[in-house]
């Protein structure tokens, strides 16, 4: 009688401990796949740090090119890689009287660093490599590579 209540009580002990160590290593995310506490971010319209925005702004001063319904394969803290649609005004004969033009496009972002963004340091992705999988259009090398602005001030 003796024997079965102590191994009862040797197999509650290391149920808990089980339990103890999977809790540990949820809370410290030290399961693969896991989110980092402090993901690396994409500046959102300019202006808001996101993690895996649907729209990057290139151009800030009047919204004139920009990449728009963003999907991300892949989004690490060096690296994203992703699709969607560039969008770019040819501002003929002015940029108010232009024509806005779509392309599907690959989209890459890189150098990721610690950087002011709307008030908060954040880390950052500063630049966006675009390639274009089917039709291009004649300036396509002007949408290449792109620094990305993130207005460091609290909007």
């Amino acid at each position: 009688m003796r024997k079965a209540s102590y191994s009862r009580k040797v197999g509650i002990a290391l149920v808990g401990a089980a339990l103890c160590v999977v809790a540990l290593g949820v809370s410290t995310g030290a399961f693969a796949g896991s989110i980092p506490e402090h993901p690396t971010k994409a500046p959102k319209d300019c202006q808001l740090p996101r993690v895996e925005p649907t729209r990057i702004v290139l151009a800030c001063g009047d919204f004139g090119t920009y990449v728009n319904r963003l999907h991300w394969h892949h989004w690490g803290n060096g690296r994203a890689r992703g699709h969607g649609k560039l969008r770019f005004n040819d501002c003929d004969p002015s940029c108010v009287e232009g024509t806005f033009h779509t392309y599907a496009v690959k989209a890459g972002l890189l150098d990721a660093r610690k950087t002011r963004c709307n008030g908060s340091r954040v880390r950052l992705f500063n630049h966006m490599d675009l390639t274009f999988p089917h039709r291009q259009p004649s300036n396509a090398e002007d949408f290449h590579h792109n620094d990305l602005f993130c207005n460091p001030h609290k909007a």
